[in-house]
């Protein structure tokens, strides 16, 4: 079970599939914010080595009913909680979302 009190690092690969592009984004130095209930965690990612020409952005994980959703102003309905796919390592956490043409990998490194 993902411990969102014990997340050293987060970072970020998109794919584009139908464009065959991938983008990757690294996490904000000091930007993790756990809730004080640590259900839920913002985070805010930037683009690696300046890749792409986009302003650093907002991701929100939430853990509700032992599933796991995700918000982010990257997405173009910032208001809308999508259910992830979760996959678990030793100290490390993928969480996957897909829509039609796009996949987004959440890495998640713990203690």
């Amino acid at each position: 079970m993902l411990d969102f009190t014990k997340i050293n690092d987060v970072s970020m690969t998109y794919i584009l599939k139908k464009d065959n592009e991938g983008y990757g984004y690294t996490q904000v130095e000091n930007s993790l914010v756990v809730s004080s209930d640590k259900q839920t965690i913002r985070i805010t990612l930037q683009s690696e080595k300046n890749r792409e020409n986009i302003e650093p952005f907002d991701i929100v994980v939430a853990k509700k009913d032992n599933r796991y959703w995700i918000k982010s102003d990257y997405f173009e309905d910032i208001s809308v909680l999508s259910l992830v796919t979760i996959y678990e390592g030793d100290d490390a956490f993928i969480l996957v979302y897909q829509y039609a043409d796009e996949m987004m990998y959440l890495h998640i490194d713990c203690d």
